[in-house]
């Protein structure tokens, strides 16, 4: 009674439990699963309460019973098993182990006991025994069930994880008990009390089937006492308590076999089998149902978000598509204003119109890097940047970046040094252009922010692994440096270290975020160190992969180990190149400016004197140089090579003060360890090559086109801004230039003349680039003579499509005159003088 009022308890806070999905074993119970096994436990109740005072009534054997019986029973235990396993592969619970495998334990012993019973399938059962056998088996049966509920109980209030070994061991195990009590009740029967005389019970019985149900009882006192149960132990308690009510018709208030208590008990011990199974198969029905609108409803997800996908592609498509065509409408204006600042500015301006040209050129090019910038931020996003693998050397990079930024740090009054490490690889494998890109936008940066003081370019080796070598990349500079809060939005999009940045120097607050982005594709990441007023630092590392035949670095037999003065004024610039010349086994002494300088020589003359001057030209100047050769004269000995760092301004002054001397070499700063090395080479050995110098700032047109001059170009375009500049640039090489005005007379030109070139706009009226190209190589001839795509198009893929018609080059407008050169260069061959033929004067009809 005290059972059924627990079971009636409501309770608000488990029901609300109970509405939340999930498995029976960790589903609490609610109100309509009480009220449900309160009724299922009240008629099993009634019914026992009217069939215990009938317990001994004799009835008829009935040979087919005790079959279908325990057939049954093997099916339903061994479902409910299953379905207990498979509850425990997802939950992995002990307890639920526990009770899968007391589950599989009466399954087994059914079926041992079916064997076992007389007369069913052999007159003393078919796995042989005694008489006792079956009684013994039943009992083993009915105290081992409540004792594996016993254990699940205790498991369950552990909480513990079941471990692989245990999945495994505890369902072997229970065979082992099973075989082991089949063995106990045959070939041991001798051993044990007689239970049975005939078909009615022994003494003994009554003793051992009170231990039996006190086993049930315990188990089910257990599961009463658990602090919250789940449905699963409100239905075990059920089940327990046909368990009792089956153990105590069949084998405590009846007689023996055959009577009602025997038939009734084995009902009551089906239907406690079959709660567990019942409730087991009606939440896989629900989990099931949940599982099918769950997938409908995922289904319809999908389906919605397949419209959002192709709608967003038609959107990245059509963003695509506009960004392209602004991109081409943008540069189509832009290349005239870039093209003609460019060509006034080689003509002859006075001051006022120089300055408003030049700032007008360099407008016009800040306003060409923010479209770059946002172009490359589209493809970033889309995910369509790719990186290149070519072979590269990395000096040469941090080089070139110098040289691009040359000027501008003239301007500044800034000084550029570069800190390379001892271990970096002279060649490696990667995409130089976009290393190139985010260095150009540290350094710029530096710049914008710099007011004066030095930038330091840095690159070491961090780490080598599986034919990849990572290296450091850093730019220091002494500038106004970034508050925590600035250093935290520094890599957004559209965001910049601080709202004036826009206003005073302009930019999209994109560079940074690609930068971040482009490291990240080269396995990279950023680092900034900053403090307000004294300067920042960003570095950052990339992977790379070295070459087939490894780098080595410079031979140092080549050079022999000096003592050597260093002259310059910058801290900073002074300890680089002295720890670079000690790595070289050279003895270094530094001094800061000539006075200083000139001093140290005087007072090493008569010990040791200096063999090699490394000076920097701020730092001394042309009055050092004026006072050290009549210094130097006196020496019998040979006098001190002399190297000398500029800056391009001054290099006219310096080269013209050397000439001459051939103990004496100029350098333009900034220098990277390779240049330095090879200049004191070519200084140490008469003979040797000269180190390579940048390539000057104002371009040379007419002399690098020289080898081109009287070339014949069909210049394919149909704007005629851009038609003017293209044969002004070409004009001041020797050039001759025929105009195509678009596609259609492109091919009509070269079916009438011979060319060497042809520069080809993508976009032209009544027949563009591409089928004009497609035709021209169709035609005799067509397949050698380079097309050079000349177009605002610079996407990849207006790249590709190019390279795909037949084109062999694509050069980007607006149109830079170098690159223009470096590609007729590549592609055209040298002229020879007198081979080529009049030109036409218009094309054929």
């Amino acid at each position: 009674m005290q059972l059924l009022a627990e079971l009636a308890t409501p309770d608000v806070a488990v029901d609300s439990l109970a509405s939340r999905p999930g498995f029976l074993a960790d589903q609490v119970a609610g109100p309509s699963a009480r009220r449900r096994a309160l009724l299922t436990l009240g008629l099993s109740l009634l019914v026992f309460l009217a069939l215990a005072p009938l317990a001994r009534v004799q009835l008829s054997p009935v040979p087919a019973f005790i079959p279908i019986y325990e057939t049954a029973l093997v099916v339903n235990d061994l479902i409910t098993a299953v379905l207990l396993f498979g509850q425990y592969r997802i939950l992995r619970s002990r307890a639920l182990l526990s009770l899968a495998c007391g589950y599989l334990f009466t399954a087994l012993v059914a079926c041992v006991h079916a064997l076992s019973f007389p007369g069913l399938f052999a007159p003393a059962g078919l796995i042989g025994g005694g008489s006792q056998t079956t009684a013994w088996l039943y009992m083993l049966w009915h105290a081992g069930f409540p004792l594996y509920v016993l254990a699940y109980v205790l498991l369950k209030q552990g909480g513990q994880r079941a471990g692989r070994r245990e999945t495994w061991a505890l369902p072997g195990l229970t065979v082992c008990l099973v075989a082991a009590g089949a063995l106990l009740a045959t070939v041991g029967e001798d051993w044990l009390p007689a239970l049975m005389r005939g078909n009615r019970y022994a003494p003994a019985m009554l003793a051992t089937v009170t231990c039996v149900w006190a086993c049930s009882l315990l188990a089910l006192y257990k599961l009463w006492r658990l602090p919250e149960r789940s449905v699963l132990d409100l239905w075990l308690m059920v089940a327990l308590s046909a368990w009792l009510f089956d153990i105590a018709l069949s084998a405590l208030l009846n007689g023996g076999r055959y009577d009602l208590g025997f038939y009734a008990g084995r009902i009551y011990g089906l239907i406690a089998c079959s709660l567990v199974l019942f409730e087991l198969l009606l939440e896989n029905a629900s989990l099931y149902n949940r599982l099918a609108r769950q997938y409908e409803r995922d289904r319809l997800v999908s389906a919605e978000l397949e419209v959002a996908r192709d709608a967003a592609e038609t959107a990245n498509v059509a963003k695509s598509m506009f960004l392209a065509n602004m991109s081409h409408e943008i540069r189509t204006p832009m290349n005239a204003i870039v093209g003609l600042t460019t060509l006034m500015l080689e003509t002859k301006l006075d001051g006022r119109q120089r300055d408003y040209m030049r700032n007008v050129h360099t407008s016009s090019k800040a306003l060409l890097t923010l479209l770059n910038d946002i172009l490359d931020y589209s493809k970033v996003e889309a995910g369509r940047m790719t990186l290149e693998n070519e072979e590269f050397s990395p000096e040469e990079t941090i080089e070139n970046v110098g040289n691009l930024f040359a000027a501008k740090l003239e301007e500044s009054g800034l000084e550029l040094l570069y800190r390379v490490e001892k271990d970096v690889p002279q060649r490696l494998l990667g995409d130089a252009l976009r290393l190139s890109q985010v260095l150009n936008n540290l350094v710029g940066n530096a710049i914008k922010f710099t007011p004066r003081g030095e930038i330091v370019i840095g690159l070491e080796q961090v780490a080598r692994a599986e034919g990849r070598v990572q290296l450091r990349f850093s730019v220091s500079d002494t500038g106004v440096g970034l508050s925590k809060e600035q250093r935290q939005r520094l890599f957004e999009s559209f965001s910049q270290g601080d709202r004036s940045v826009a206003r005073k120097y302009g930019g999209t607050g994109l560079g940074l975020a690609i930068c971040k982005r482009l490291v990240g594709l080269m396995d990279g990441e950023f680092t900034v160190g900053s403090t307000p007023g004294e300067g920042s630092c960003f570095s950052f590392t990339a992977w790379f992969g070295e070459t087939v035949s490894k780098s080595q670095p410079p031979d140092l037999h080549r050079i022999l180990g000096m003592r050597t003065l260093v002259v310059d004024n910058q801290p900073t610039g002074r300890l680089i190149l002295q720890q670079q010349l000690q790595r070289w086994r050279f003895q270094v002494a530094t001094a800061s400016f000539g006075d200083e300088a000139l001093h140290k020589l005087r007072r090493a003359e008569a010990v040791a004197p200096y063999e090699l001057v490394l000076l920097d030209w701020k730092a001394a100047g042309h009055h050092f140089i004026e006072q050290l050769w009549p210094l130097v004269a006196e020496r019998k000995a040979e006098p001190p090579i002399l190297v000398v760092m500029v800056n391009l301004h001054a290099a006219d002054q310096v080269q013209a003060l050397l000439e001459g001397n051939s103990r004496a070499l100029m350098l333009v700063k900034p220098v990277t360890p390779s240049r330095l090395f090879e200049a004191i080479v070519q200084l140490q050995h008469a003979g040797a090559e000269p180190p390579s110098e940048p390539a000057p700032r104002k371009s040379d047109w007419a002399a690098s086109l020289q080898p081109l001059r009287g070339a014949r170009v069909l210049l394919a375009e149909d704007n005629p801004v851009n038609q003017q500049i293209a044969m002004a640039f070409l004009a001041m090489g020797g050039l001759e230039v025929t105009v195509a005005a678009n596609g259609v007379e492109a091919v009509d030109w070269f079916k009438r003349d011979r060319f060497d070139v042809i520069l080809m706009d993508v976009q032209m009226p009544e027949l563009d680039g591409i089928p004009a190209t497609r035709l021209i190589r169709s035609l005799p001839g067509g397949d050698a003579i380079p097309i050079i795509a000349m177009t605002a198009a610079v996407l990849d893929e207006d790249r590709q499509e190019c390279l795909a018609a037949g084109m062999n080059a694509h050069v980007s407008k607006p149109i830079d005159p170098s690159e223009l050169i470096r590609t007729l260069l590549a592609w055209v061959p040298p002229v020879e003088t007198g081979t080529r033929p009049a030109a036409s004067s218009a094309p054929g009809s």
